[in-house]
């Protein structure tokens, strides 16, 4: 798409300038009521200099918002013409009838683990679904959680990793230990005292030495060294680092160590942040983004492809008439492959769990249909597709990818 309508609207803004001009006109009455009360002689003279200008100012602001609304007009007709599109072409109302409860319920859930909570219990209340009791309450934690992770305070966020430790070290997650790592350097950078440090990582690192030994002897000698050369507090330091926030110079290492060691005291905030979610979520049963979120932007990926087939089938006249498959393939993300997909080489269509894939004795791989085809409904011996063995339809199992 051209970008240089929205450019002009971008130019043409009119909230800047009008202010400019609100200001101008403010300093300007403001000059006037001074004048006439130096002046009352040549008050009425003051006053009609000062109309003047305010007609002036109203007339400015006019011709702004003429070229605002012009170059609004332009961009509002090149988007028409840009998408003009019908998405009832491509739509299937009939697969979501019966889905209208699920679609509510991942509605809701998604304003609530977005931390929208008003939001929530109002679209819930008028789309008349009960709240999830569980749910509600464990976003409404992650939501508070992250809160206190951004501010760099993750006294909450451990306390709930130190309740769910059985299930991360199942998993075999370190999110605990990041966790303890961050807190013990982000009170080091704001305080400087190293011995507070090393008190710290015995109090509550040394049950992580198993996993982690090598980690926390680097970190305890990063420490020690940061201090011999640490004359002023590290946030003191870190006051060059330009582009940080104050929060962010007091969780960040020195400047004047070598760099190997600066690796090592780093911190990502974000990083942690993104983790804990991950963790959380999956806790939960549920996955690191929010399936709305999926859907929409996998939905973004295959829409112009869609439209582009709609168009020609609607040139060809035909139809699409396979149920539950698209037309063309629509190449998505590998983060955004949940399933395992198997083609049978022989129908080349994808496997479902009407027509799941089966495998013959010879240790190749078909669908149930093509096997039932190939063995005449089971009734003899055929040949593989692809290997000189001879199979039958009953020593044929099923397949689980």
């Amino acid at each position: 798409m051209n970008f240089e309508e929205w450019q002009r609207v971008e130019e043409t803004a009119i909230g800047d300038k009008c202010l400019q001009k609100l200001d101008e006109l403010e300093n300007n009455l403001l000059a006037t009521k001074d004048s006439c009360s130096k002046d009352p002689q040549n008050a009425s003279k003051q006053i009609k200099s000062s109309c003047t200008k305010t007609e002036q100012v109203f007339d400015d602001m006019k011709k702004l918002e003429k070229k605002f609304n012009s170059s609004m007009n332009k961009f509002g007709k090149t988007l028409d013409r840009k998408f003009n599109f019908n998405l009832e072409d491509i739509s299937l109302h009939s697969s979501f009838e019966d889905k209208k409860k699920e679609l509510n319920t991942a509605l809701a859930l998604h304003f609530f683990r977005q931390g929208e909570t008003e939001i929530a219990h109002s679209f819930c209340k008028e789309a008349g679904i009960e709240e999830p009791p569980n749910m509600v309450q464990a976003f409404t934690l992650l939501n508070t959680i992250l809160q206190g992770i951004r501010q760099h305070n993750l006294e909450l966020a451990i306390d709930w990793a130190l309740q769910c430790r059985g299930y991360l070290e199942r998993k075999g997650s370190n999110l605990e230990f990041l966790l303890h790592r961050h807190q013990l350097l982000n009170e080091y950078f704001q305080n400087g005292d190293v011995l507070a440090a090393i008190h710290y990582c015995r109090t509550y690192l040394t049950e992580f030495q198993d996993k982690h030994l090598k980690e926390i002897q680097k970190l305890i000698g990063a420490l020690f060294f940061s201090s011999r050369s640490a004359d002023v507090l590290p946030s003191q330091k870190n006051g060059s680092q330009n582009g940080l926030s104050e929060q962010e110079k007091l969780s960040q290492p020195p400047n004047d160590i070598p760099e190997d060691y600066r690796k090592v005291l780093r911190l990502d905030w974000k990083h942690l942040e993104l983790i804990f979610v991950r963790e959380f979520c999956a806790a939960l049963g549920m996955s690191l983004d929010s399936p709305v979120d999926i859907v929409v932007n996998a939905g973004s990926i295959a829409l112009p492809v869609l439209l582009k087939v709609s168009n020609i089938m609607k040139q060809k006249h035909t139809e699409w008439t396979s149920q539950n498959e698209l037309p063309v393939e629509i190449h998505l993300p590998s983060n955004y492959h949940f399933h395992s997909v198997f083609t049978c080489p022989v129908s080349k269509e994808q496997a479902t769990e009407e027509n799941p894939p089966m495998m013959m004795s010879c240790g190749h791989v078909i669908a149930r249909e093509s096997l039932r085809q190939l063995s005449r409904n089971g009734s003899q011996h055929f040949k593989c597709p692809y290997c000189p063995n001879e199979n039958d339809a009953d020593s044929s199992i099923r397949v689980y990818f």
